[in-house]
């Protein structure tokens, strides 16, 4: 993942078993606060 460092949120297509606590946009995809993401390698970490 690149960041030019202006981004201040991740849109993620939630998986169908998904059970998470976050806010949604009109589509249903997760949008998580870009302050909550850790990118590592090629996985992202969410803080909870």
């Amino acid at each position: 993942m690149e960041t030019n460092g202006k981004l201040n949120s991740l849109i993620v297509l939630p998986d169908a078993n998904a059970k998470a606590n976050l806010p949604k946009d009109d589509k249903g995809r997760f949008v998580i606060p870009y302050s909550m993401v850790n990118a590592i390698g090629q996985y992202i970490v969410i803080k909870g």
